[in-house]
Parts: C-alpha cells; structure tokens; sequence
C-alpha cells in the first residue's frame, strides 16, 4: 500500500514539471529502460509462481501425513481421557484391595465375596487362595471391567506384579478384554503367571499401554512338596493339628493308596504314619505330566520342624501353634 502511494505521488510530480521535447537518441534511451525494467518485472512474477509451485507440491504430503495421522492421534486422546478420569496409579500403594460381590445389572448377587480389585474399574476373579509357585490357585482367572464398553472392548490389558517385601518383578498376565459378561462392561478368561515367592504383591495393571489400576493382593508361601509330590497346603498354613487335604504325586499306576509318615525333625521314634485313598488319574494342565490325587489328613501335635516322607523322598515344614 505504502509503495502504491510513493508511486502516485511520483506521476503527479511528473506532471507538474516543464515540459520539454526530447531528442530522439533520448526518446530510444528512455523506452529502452522502460522495456529493461519490464523485463525484469515479468522474470520476477515468473519466479514468485515457480516458488508458489514449488510450495503447493511440498505441502501435499504434510497434508497426506496429517489425514494419516490425525485419526490415529485422536483415537488414542479419546482412550487417554478415557483413563485420566481415574485416579493416577500409586506406586506407594500397600494395602490389600478388598475383595467384593459380583452383581449383575439387576442388583442380584452372582458371585459372592470372589472379585479382588477396585469396584466399579477392574477386578479379578479369586477363586483361591493365591500360593507361590502354584499354577493351580492362577488358572482360569477372570478380569472384570467396567467403563465405556467402547473403550474396554479389546484393549489390551498387561498386569505387572511387583513384590512389596522384597521388589522381585515379573510379568502376571497379558489379556485382551472382550465383551460385556455378569454385569461388567468388558472381561477376560485367562491364566496368570505363578507368582515365585510368598508376600504382599501389587499388581500394576495398563490397558493399552496406559497406566490404569493398582491391585494389591496376598501370596502365600508354596505348598509343602518333595521332589515328586505335594499337598495341597501352604506351608503358611502348617498349625498343629489335623490337616485335611489332597496329595498329588507324579505319576500314574500307582495304586489305591499311598503312607505317608511324620515325625518331629531329628526324633524318629516319634513317628506317624497316614494313609492316603487315590481318588483319579489326571494329566497335568501346565506341563501335561501324569499325575495320581490322594486324599487324608496329616496330622501335627507339637510346633516345630517336622520331617515328611513320601515314596521315600523327603522334606521338612516348620509347623506354627494352631489357633
């Protein structure tokens, strides 16, 4: 606009000055600038279009980039606001999650004091007592969530547990949430990893990458086992008095029953001995080993370490005062 004016200005002082009749050699120089000056103007304007060209064709695949793009970014702000609206995780979270009711839509109760977890988010079904080591207490677990079906369904969900006794890490459970189930928005069927040792352990749960849910739950220690059998019992859970439970042992063929003896460690005179009534022949769901059930009572009348035999293999348990 500036330069319009100055340009104006120039023409009209052009045309107040005296008129005078040029030579012709003058006349020739005067337009022969004028055709210069043309010249040039016309060299610019063609190359302001070669850089406006040159601009349009660079810019296409920003443009292509960005429709890419833009739907994949979206999708993953939708699912962030998504898990902003919970409260953050805590790594200094140590108390146990409580354990609740599952229950349909219609307020009835369809699992009673099973689900471990934060109601109304994330739980997972505890259909035993979790014991270190054991596949047994881990298999068939389901997760419930609850939420924006939407957003739930087929998120992929990773539980990382963590043991707040002694900081010993691994991976629980990875799991893709399918379709709404008993109530909840979306669910699982899976297996967890056996958890390694005993202790309190938090479970920090990610649905697709994102930081989700805290579970804080107990493990018990491992079953009391020798080599080649186990019973059934944490050894958390060795009290004085009767103990009612199964033994599994290695193996098939082996019999209507198997001795059991025990005896106060270092005291053999002191010994006792228990049958065990097989009660089938199974395959093994983990590793697919044969196995033989048993079932009996083993019996502890004072506190202290005990030596356990069975088939000749040996181990000792630390026996606790019964309540």
């Amino acid at each position: 606009m500036l330069r319009e004016e100055n340009e104006m200005d120039l023409l009209e002082r052009i045309r107040q000055m005296p008129r005078k009749q040029l030579s012709a050699d003058a006349e020739q120089t005067i337009l022969s600038n004028l055709r210069r000056l043309n010249g040039q103007k016309q060299q610019n304007v063609k190359k302001n279009r070669v850089w406006q060209n040159a601009l349009l064709v660079a810019s296409v695949p920003v443009l292509l980039v960005c429709l890419f793009l833009i739907p994949a970014i979206m999708e993953k702000f939708s699912y962030s606001n998504m898990v902003s609206k919970s409260p953050p995780i805590s790594s200094s979270t140590t108390e146990l999650s409580p354990k609740f009711d599952l229950v349909a839509k219609d307020g009835s109760v369809i699992y009673s004091d099973r689900l471990r977890g934060i109601k109304g988010k994330i739980a997972f079904s505890e259909n035993y007592e979790i014991v270190a080591k054991s596949y047994e207490t881990v298999s068939k677990i389901f997760w419930y969530a609850w939420g924006d079906p939407s957003l739930l369904n087929k998120a992929q969900l990773t539980a990382t547990a963590v043991n707040l006794d002694t900081g010993e890490k691994f991976l629980a459970n990875e799991s893709t949430l399918g379709s709404p189930i008993n109530g909840a928005d979306a669910h699982a069927v899976t297996n967890f990893n056996p958890f390694p040792s005993k202790g309190k352990w938090r479970l920090d749960v990610m649905l697709n990458e994102q930081p989700y849910a805290s579970i804080v739950i107990p493990v018990k220690d491992e079953y009391i086992h020798t080599d080649t059998a186990r019973f059934l019992v944490s050894k958390d859970d060795a009290v004085t008095g009767t103990l009612t439970t199964l033994l599994v042992v290695q193996g098939h063929d082996l019999g209507d029953s198997v001795k059991v003896r025990a005896f106060p460690f270092n005291n053999e005179d002191e010994v006792r001995s228990f049958t065990f009534h097989s009660g089938g022949e199974f395959i093994q769901a983990n590793d697919l080993i044969p196995i033989t059930q048993f079932s009996g009572n083993l019996e502890f009348d004072t506190p202290g370490k005990w030596q356990i035999e069975v088939n000749g293999e040996k181990t000792i348990v630390n026996v606790r005062e019964g309540r």
